[in-house]
């Protein structure tokens, strides 16, 4: 009888240190509360953004964009979209909304979170789901943004390739489907790579 209550006794601290492992691999004291599917995210960048030709512009003229390539579902802001489209693409990942970011689809509306970079910036990084990364190790569903040399941050793409040799980004306004881009990619800005503090490849 004491042997068989030793053996349950093991067997309920060997249980509850892999219980425990598991949820390690998932949860960080600063993460989000849910596993960030990255590659779906990916996936939905790459869905609906395209390498929109120099003829196609937007009514005012002042990007390329490609209106066939975007989500009919969402409503989108003209020659002002990349916030809005990557929060699409966060939110096919399931990153965890709330009122200050989820898009309301019977109104067809959004907070500034969803849609201006620098409070989507705001957002996710006062929430800590976003963890600071690099040109080097920021990968497929990872955030970048541009900031000017003004110190505004006025642009936001979504990493969709890193293999360690090459890079590429999707994007809206202008329109970028599988870009590849370099460390000086883009010039004089100041560039800001993130990636989700708890992620998951599927």
């Amino acid at each position: 009888a004491m042997m068989a209550s030793a053996q349950s006794d093991l067997i309920s601290m060997v249980s509850t240190k892999i219980e425990l492992e598991l949820q390690s691999d998932l949860v960080e004291p600063q993460g989000a509360l849910y596993p960030y599917k990255r590659l779906s995210a990916r996936n939905y960048a790459m869905t609906y953004s395209s390498e929109a030709s120099a003829s196609s512009k937007c009514p005012h003229g002042n990007t390329r964009i490609d209106l066939s390539k975007y989500n009919s579902d969402y409503i989108y802001y003209c020659h002002q979209d990349c916030a809005n489209y990557v929060s699409q693409a966060m939110a096919a990942g399931q990153c965890p909304q709330d009122a200050n970011w989820r898009y309301d689809a019977a109104n067809k509306s959004a907070p500034e979170a969803w849609r201006r970079v620098t409070k989507m910036y705001e957002y996710f990084t006062g929430m800590q789901y976003w963890s600071a990364s690099s040109f080097t190790n920021c990968n497929a569903g990872g955030i970048i943004i541009n900031e000017n040399t003004n110190g505004t941050k006025y642009h936001v793409n979504m990493c969709v390739l890193n293999d360690s040799v090459n890079r590429a980004y999707a994007a809206h306004n202008s329109d970028h489907n599988n870009k590849a881009y370099g460390s000086n990619y883009w010039g004089s800005d100041t560039v800001y790579y993130f990636v989700f503090t708890v992620r998951v490849d599927e």
